[in-house]
């Protein structure tokens, strides 16, 4: 049972004591009030009851000093009674069963249930919190509360509608509470929790703050009310139910009721945040009108992330052939060039002849416009960080947005953090070393994250000023109109998601070092100018996400440059960067003249990362600051990287859907070693599907099939283009897709105790069945266990290799391409949802 109850009681009304009787008597109680109740009209019923109830108020609150007795729990007859009271003409009737009922709630988990379970009491408690006396609302409000300390309780509320009967009008003078230590002074009042408050109200000039102890580090301030005691319980009441709701409650919410409340909270949370980034404290005592609550900040966060996932008016997708215009130009032979000679094999620099970045049917006008707002150069890092909070990634493996809500909560909207939101760094000398201006935050995170407030975005401000290049990742979930392009460029290549980076550099100065990315970028140039040097091959092939990358100052990466190409940018150019290939770039003078003065330059990444570990959270190991870090989380990362948006993943996606159809393989057979062999046989072509996709790069080339919704017309050039690459996927699983090779994996698996079908787990989304491993059971069958499955390929070989053969022949023989899209759409739609809802959550939380 949580105990914030418990400490809201001291803010209520002071009971009654007088009268009180030295034992309580539960029986006696419901007969003098059930007595009273029946005899309303008489005169002393009213004293009766109000009489019986400050009793048992006492009995459930019981003064510690003295030693009264108490009630073990609140009688079943009494409870009866509480709906009627609740409905009391006298409004000292009504506060006290309110606070009677709150009272009971938190005493134990079984009088909470107990409360719960009564429709009465909790429809009585939340009209009652709409009364026209404030007493009344205030001790049915904490009674709310009292009752949502229980999931029981919070869901019984929830099934009565309370949000919407708890929703006030308005909320003015917000609290915010940050804990920390003042000039190393202590600072103890026993009356308040051992936190630092920062009080925001409307006007800036009643700006207070309230102070005590620090007991270690809380990056979430709480939140209140300057004013009002009733309102900030209401807000109080409204987040904590808000924050149970479930995806189906969010959906069926009203949705003006929802954006209203969304309206409100955003408006208070602006305030809020810009607090928490100006760092606004004071001594306690300063106001003594200031009302503190239990809220922190990141419950509104997540309330207002919650209110958000599903708001369609927050990001409009630019429609695909309009970002396909704006980078590639009105001609469809030019995206079809790009994508039939340039995509994933080599640069190209797509030239939009340095028009002007207003036009309105130009993707980048509005970002532009938003800039020209914030002023240029050094002048927009503190309006642009200013608004901004911290992105945390999402594991692809999770498709419930409310579970990553659980894993994030205590951190949500916190400030940015450095290496994970935003670096500032230079290449410097002639062995080109990057030099992180924050050194301390770029080791290996032994250390708690380095959040940006003031101070260090005011030094971020001096580190570009001093050649520092300031690089910010995720924009596409900080801005609704770079999250338009990103979505729009997403559905014009058929991905789950496109990511977007900024990068600010100063006058002659170069941020990264030479280097190659596991992902295709496309680099538009907004202001400046920019000189780009790319290696003519590339030191990998088509690299996946998370692959070891090669050392930035490595000999293998710096020797690639020997051959190279080079771009000089322009604002309004494009230049495509295929993943694999080493890069690096620097500011320059536009006509090469090193005696000219050259300009700052800011420019957009669009990475179109085919590979989706970290689906929502688009994390780029080079945004990792070390590479021991990197090495850290490796192995976390590729055990969690799926290849959906490349061939291989499609040829998994092709294998099941074959296998679901097929009457060939049929799991009703009579003899169950033949059902065995069979389930085995399909996955260890999975298993062989895997080890051609290492060693060939087509089978890690982007499918782009989902790009667009192919026409009956199958002379359609990229149709036409997906279904001859699918021909040689197939070709190639059919030729070389060996039993020994696969069976070999199984079994060093199986002897390390390891999942051999850990990169597959993805397809449970596809509903599998029989095939694969259950995600939680650990059985390969339900009678068969990886203790026994080296076992039985042992005693099977034989059969099982004449298994393996006769499914790779039947499958390369049956498969349909058209009959694999639907479900390889249906995969890529659950991806695209889950990062659709946090994109609109992120979106939200950011102000502008």
């Amino acid at each position: 049972m949580e105990n914030r109850g418990r400490k809201r009681k001291s803010q209520k009304t002071k009971s009654n004591r007088k009268g009180r009787s030295s034992s309580i008597d539960g029986n006696t109680i419901f007969a003098l009030m059930l007595a009273a109740i029946c005899n309303s009209n008489e005169p002393f019923s009213e004293a009766i009851i109000k009489r019986c109830l400050n009793s048992l108020h006492f009995s459930l609150t019981p003064n510690s000093q003295k030693n009264e007795p108490r009630l073990q729990t609140l009688p079943v007859p009494v409870l009866s009674l509480l709906p009627v009271l609740l409905k009391s003409k006298c409004d000292e009737i009504v506060s006290r069963s309110a606070e009677i009922a709150g009272a009971a709630s938190i005493f134990s988990f079984e009088m909470n249930e107990q409360i719960a379970l009564d429709a009465g009491i909790v429809k009585g408690l939340i009209l009652a919190v709409g009364a026209s006396n404030k007493m009344v609302s205030l001790a049915a409000c904490n009674a709310v509360l009292d009752l949502s300390t229980t999931s029981v309780g919070r869901e019984r509320l929830l099934e009565f509608s309370a949000v919407e009967h708890l929703m006030p009008d308005s909320w003015i003078g917000i609290v915010v509470c940050y804990p920390k230590r003042l000039s190393g002074k202590t600072i103890v009042d026993d009356s308040l929790p051992l936190t630092e408050i920062i009080v925001v109200s409307e006007s800036s000039k009643r700006l207070v703050a309230i102070c005590s102890l620090d007991k270690g580090s809380d990056i979430c301030p709480r939140i209140g009310f300057k004013e009002d005691d009733l309102l900030v319980l209401l807000l109080f009441a409204v987040i904590t139910l808000i924050n149970t709701y479930d995806i189906d409650r969010l959906e069926k919410m009203p949705r003006k009721l929802s954006e209203t409340f969304s309206v409100c909270l955003k408006e208070l949370w602006a305030k809020v945040h810009n607090q928490m980034f100006l760092r606004n404290t004071l001594k306690f005592g300063q106001d003594e009108h200031a009302n503190l609550s239990s809220i922190r900040t990141n419950d509104m966060a997540e309330s207002i992330f919650r209110l958000s996932i599903n708001a369609g008016h927050l990001t409009t997708p630019f429609p695909f052939d309009v970002v396909k215009k704006s980078i590639f130009g009105t001609s469809e032979s030019s995206f079809e060039n790009f994508i039939l000679n340039h995509w994933e094999v080599s640069p190209l620099r797509i030239r939009t002849c340095s028009k002007a970045l207003n036009e309105q049917d130009d993707v980048f006008s509005s970002f532009v416009q938003y800039l020209s707002l914030k002023k240029t150069d050094s002048s927009f890092v503190l309006p642009v960080l200013q608004g901004m909070v911290s992105c945390f990634p999402i594991d692809s493996d999770e498709l419930n947005i409310l579970n990553f809500l659980k894993m994030v909560r205590n951190e949500l909207g916190c400030p940015i953090i450095y290496g994970q939101d935003i670096r500032v760094l230079r290449t410097i000398g002639h062995l080109k070393e990057e030099v992180h201006f924050f050194q301390e935050s770029s080791v290996p995170c032994t250390k708690a994250p380095h959040f940006l407030y003031i101070d260090d975005v005011l030094k971020c401000e001096d580190a570009y000023k001093k050649g520092y290049t300031i690089a910010l990742r995720g924009m596409e979930f900080r801005l609704e109109n770079i999250a338009a392009i990103a979505d729009g460029l997403a559905s014009l290549f058929g991905q789950p998601s496109v990511g977007v980076n900024l990068y600010l550099t100063p006058a002659n100065s170069q941020g990264l070092a030479c280097h190659y990315d596991d992902h295709c970028v496309f680099v538009c140039q907004l202001l400046g100018t920019k000189q780009w040097t790319i290696a003519s091959q590339p030191v990998v092939s088509l690299p996946h996400l998370y692959e070891p990358l090669g050392s930035l100052h490595s000999a293998k990466t710096g020797n690639s440059m020997a051959g190279h190409s080079q771009f000089l940018l322009r604002e309004g150019d494009i230049l495509y960067i295929p993943r694999g290939f080493p890069h690096e770039a620097c500011t320059v003078a536009e006509s090469g003249d090193p005696n000219e003065t050259t300009g700052f330059s800011l420019h957009l990444t669009l990475a179109i990362e085919v590979d989706p570990p970290f689906e929502g959270g688009n994390w780029n190991l080079n945004f990792i600051p070390s590479n021991e870090l990197r090495l850290l989380v490796l192995p976390y990362l590729l055990k969690k990287t799926k290849f959906l948006g490349v061939w291989e993943g499609f040829a998994h996606v092709a294998l099941h859907c074959w296998n679901q159809n097929s009457k060939t393989i049929h799991y009703t057979s009579v003899d169950p070693l033949s059902k065995i062999l069979n389930v085995m046989s399909v996955n260890l072509l999975h298993i062989a599907i895997r080890l051609i996709g290492d060693s060939d790069p087509t089978f890690r080339k982007a499918c782009l099939v989902a790009a667009i919704t192919f026409p009956s017309d199958s002379k359609c050039w990229l149709d036409s283009n997906q279904r001859t690459i699918f021909s040689y996927i197939i070709d190639k699983i059919c030729s070389e897709s060996e039993f020994l090779e696969a069976l070999r994996v199984v079994e060093v698996a199986i002897q390390r105790n390891e999942d051999p079908f850990q990169r597959l787990r993805w397809l449970h989304l596809l509903n599998w069945e029989a095939e694969m491993i259950e995600e939680h059971g650990g059985d390969f069958l339900p009678s068969v266990g990886f203790e026994n499955l080296s076992s039985l390929f042992n005693q099977h070989r034989g059969k099982t290799e004449v298994a393996f053969m006769h499914v790779k022949s039947m499958f390369c023989c049956e498969v349909a391409f058209e009959d694999v899209i639907d479900s390889y759409g249906l995969v890529l739609q659950k991806y695209k949802k889950t990062r659709k809802q946090y994109m609109n959550g992120m979106l939200s939380l950011h102000c502008k």
